[in-house]
This record gives structure tokens, sequence and C-alpha cells, in this order.
């Protein structure tokens, strides 16, 4: 195979999707996004559970499930999940608008969830991985996907693997995103070649597992799909390479949310909350001497964290202006 393959995620497959223009916001513009604080509580307990699989950490994992995860005995469990918060910009003490519970209190019981939703295996299972890298190209059919699996497991007395995937989100998975989950048909095709490859048992089932940790009571949501399903898959990511390896600016401007409406909520909901991408701003742009892209930044967080902090010689910051979605503001501005 000559050409290099783009790297095909379930988001990114799922937001070629939802909007033209977000996709090439996402993508190409590769435009400053703001993170909410559901997604950094996540981004905690990911780091944390990927930490307590390890050998050296297993323990704490074990004494804090015999302690009703009363985390406040774990100092250093406590220290990690701070630091954790610091690094992610999260702040520790601030409520959530809808539980009026602070965020570090939230990540307390979504710890607790994770370590009593399968965190430990049953005697006839066996945890085959955690946090895998996962980085396939199918050669036949020209495409390559990519993501990270949080746990492989192989239940030995049925011969099944589950493909598990932490969940931070206030909604479970309902109608479309249940039946046809593009991540849980990605995770279980990439089962499927690593099986192949030999890099997992043989199994008779594979079964997407998610799990998720705000729903104490009922963590779980498991979907599996038959082989022709993921062989009909297998076609469709084909497809999909083939448009995202020619998108342009035209493209970008064919298939907006707005026009469609089953879709135009995604430009913005009675709640408030509306497309990132949707109207102006002004951003940061880190450059290296080849003008190559490194990060990207809104101007609110470049003046308060990135201002002041030490680059590379080689690096550098230029503003730039957004001019928002042409379906909303009519313009063709690409910065």
């Amino acid at each position: 195979m000559d050409k290099e393959l783009t790297k095909l995620s379930a988001s990114r497959v799922k937001t070629l999707g939802e909007c033209s223009w977000l996709y090439w916001s996402k993508y190409h513009l590769r435009l400053p996004d703001t993170t909410n604080s559901g997604a950094l509580r996540g981004s905690v307990c990911h780091d944390l559970f990927e930490l307590l699989t390890k050998p050296k950490w297993i323990h704490f994992a074990k004494e804090m499930h015999e302690a009703d995860c009363d985390i406040e005995k774990f100092p250093l469990i406590k220290r990690f999940l701070r630091a954790k918060c610091h690094k992610y910009g999260l702040e520790m003490f601030e409520e959530d608008k809808k539980s009026k519970k602070t965020n570090i209190g939230l990540i307390y019981e979504m710890i607790k969830v994770g370590l009593e939703a399968g965190f430990f295996p049953e005697e006839h299972e066996e945890i085959i991985d955690s946090e895998y890298e996962c980085d396939i190209i199918d050669e036949e059919l020209e495409f390559r996907i990519v993501g990270f699996i949080d746990k492989i497991l192989f239940d030995k007395k049925n011969e099944s693997i589950f493909i598990s995937d932490y969940k931070s989100s206030k909604q479970q998975f309902r109608g479309e995103d249940l039946e046809s989950n593009l991540q849980a048909m990605m995770y279980i095709l990439a089962a499927h070649f690593l099986k192949k490859a030999g890099k997992i048992p043989n199994f008779k089932k594979v079964i997407g597992r998610f799990i998720f940790l705000r729903f104490a009571k009922n963590p779980f949501q498991e979907l599996e799909f038959t082989e022709e399903q993921i062989e009909g898959f297998r076609h469709y990511l084909s497809y999909v390479n083939t448009i995202i390896s020619n998108f342009d600016e035209q493209d970008a401007k064919n298939d907006f949310a707005l026009y469609d409406n089953a879709r135009r909520w995604k430009c913005g909901a009675k709640s408030g909350w509306k497309c990132p991408f949707r109207d102006p701003f002004y951003y940061y742009r880190l450059f290296d001497k080849n003008k190559n892209i490194i990060k990207t930044v809104l101007e609110k967080d470049y003046l308060e964290k990135f201002q002041y902090s030490a680059i590379e010689e080689n690096q550098s910051w230029e503003k730039l202006e957004y001019s928002g979605c042409p379906a909303h503001y009519g313009n063709t501005d690409f910065n």
C-alpha cells in the first residue's frame, strides 16, 4: 500500500456524519474546542483505572474496594487525583449544576462504580490487556482504525471476549446510538483482527461492553453484532475513508447540520448549549519552524495559561480570527 491511510477513530467517523462543517473545523482547521467538566472528570477516572491495573498498584484497588471506596483513607490516591485535576484544569470543588455535587465528589462516586462493575475478574475470566492502543490496517479494503480500548477481558467458560469502555456521560446510549454504536462496532471489528493476528484468544463471540460510571444501579450496556454486520461495517469504513481522504473546503459546506431537521439541534439547544464552532472567536496557534501546527487554544486559555509559558526556539504563537460557521454567518473565511 503506497499511500498513508487516514486514522479513523469512532469519534472521527461519527463527527463526519453529524455535520460536514463540524468535521472540517475539528480535523482540518483544527480549531480549539471547549472541554466540559464531565469529560474532564472522565479523564481523571480513566487515568486512575489505568494505574490501578498495574501490578504495583492493584493492591490499592483491592483495598479501596474492601473499604467501600472511602478514598479519604488513601492519601496517595488522593494526591494522584489532585494532580490529575490540576493537569486537566478541573476545579475540584466546583459544583455540577444539575447534581449540586463537587467535581471531586462525583469522581469519588464514579471510581466506586468502576471498582464494583467488573473491575476484578472472576475465576473463569482473564484480563488480556488494559488501555490497549489499537492501530489496525485493513489491507484488503484499505482503511485504518485507531483508538484506545479500556479493557479486553476473556471469559474462558463461555469463550467470549468483552471489549470494555468506561463512560462518564450523564446519559446512557439509546436509539440509534445504542443499536448501531460506532465505537462498539469498531472495537468488535478490531477484536476480529486481533484474533487473526493471534494477539487475543480464539472466541466464539465478542461483546462490546460500556460501563457508565454515573449509573451505580445499572452501569452496563452491552452490544453484539453478527459477522455479516461487521463485514458490512468494514465496507462502510472503506467508503468513509474514501470521503475523508479527499475532503476539501467545498465538501465542508455540502452537509451542514443546520439544513437537516433531524440534525439541526446540533447547532444549538434550548438549554443554552451550542456547537463550539458556530460563532466567531479569536484563537492562537502554536507553530513549529516549518509552520506545522503543534496546538491551538482559545484566546482565553492562551492569556491565562500559555502566554508566558516557555516554548522552544523554533516555535511561535500566532493569533487568528475564526469567522464562524458559514451556514450561520454566510462567510468563507478559512484561516
